[in-house]
């Protein structure tokens, strides 16, 4: 298998691993030849939707491919890419934050 070579395909990686429970995904694996299905693929959109807010399902059938969906949602002319991630991730940390603490009585 071939590591993830850049933050993108590093992000994707990580979302699958945790979706199909794997210990590692290469960035040629196709994510329904590791076990996936449409709906653990929902799973995954819904993850990578607070990276990419106009991701669509249907993308994630075009781009079966760790390295095909990291080159898509990086790629030059569309919106997303390294500067949305990072704020997008920013964005769904300070929703985790906020849904753990504590509610005061």
């Amino acid at each position: 298998a071939v590591a993830p070579r850049s933050e993108l395909e590093r992000t994707v990686a990580e979302v699958w691993r945790g979706v199909l429970s794997l210990p590692e995904v290469g960035v040629h694996d196709n994510f329904f030849d590791l076990g996936g299905t449409s709906l653990l693929l929902y799973r995954v959109y819904s993850r990578l939707r607070e990276v990419r807010g106009d991701l669509r399902l249907v993308d994630l059938f075009r781009y079966a491919t760790v390295e095909a969906l990291a080159g898509w949602l990086g790629a030059p002319g569309e919106s997303g890419g390294a500067a949305e991630l990072d704020e997008g991730r920013a964005r769904a940390e300070a929703r985790r934050a906020h849904r753990r603490r504590p509610l005061h009585v």
